[in-house]
């Protein structure tokens, strides 16, 4: 058990130094909340895994709260925070620390009181069968250099279309090598 909290404490260490690299950029972004819950939970669980047992009752019911209420709304957070896309790097670092202080988490609390996990669903492999053997009309295959004709069942704004296109990629082949220099390519070579 004292592996496991040293451990978390090394977490906490790294928590602590996203918190101080980013407060000043991220703090008023709507998931930079959790974060701070986050910060505030190890913490506090830290602090009361090292004292008395009187302390220890109290870190195994933060332990529980942490697991069951805040940690789905802090993933939920960073997970706003990868969809986004400006900061995909920051947001992986926190889903990783909130993953291993879980992993942590899970080992300190007793075993009784694990959380389980729901199994997944069994799949039946006779719908599976079922919905790969259905004949469906996929369609005429198009293929970039096939030559429109009359033979073949388009429909004429469709044969046009097709036409236009590869007319239009033709032009644009040549419109690729002619670029005019801009006044910048002048002055810097």
């Amino acid at each position: 058990m004292k592996e496991v909290v040293q451990s978390l404490h090394q977490e906490y260490r790294y928590i602590h130094l996203v918190y101080h690299r980013n407060k000043n950029q991220h703090g008023a972004t709507h998931w930079w909340p959790q974060f701070n819950i986050l910060k505030r939970s190890i913490s506090q669980i830290l602090r009361q895994c090292q004292y008395n047992k009187v302390e220890r009752q109290s870190c195994k019911y933060a332990i529980r709260r942490f697991l069951k209420i805040q940690l789905p709304a802090i993933y939920y957070a960073f997970q706003g925070l990868l969809t986004m896309g400006q900061f995909v790097t920051l947001g992986v670092v926190l889903v990783g620390l909130l993953a291993r202080c879980r992993s942590l988490l899970l080992q300190l609390q007793p075993e009784e009181e694990i959380i389980e996990i729901k199994k997944p669903v069994e799949i039946n492999n006779d719908i599976i069968q079922g919905i790969s053997s259905v004949d469906e009309d996929l369609g005429l295959e198009i293929i970039e250099d096939m030559p429109v004709e009359e033979d073949v069942s388009l429909p004429k704004l469709a044969k046009e279309d097709l036409n236009k296109t590869k007319r239009s990629k033709k032009t644009s082949k040549k419109k690729k090598g002619k670029k005019s220099k801009s006044a910048i390519d002048s002055i810097f070579g």
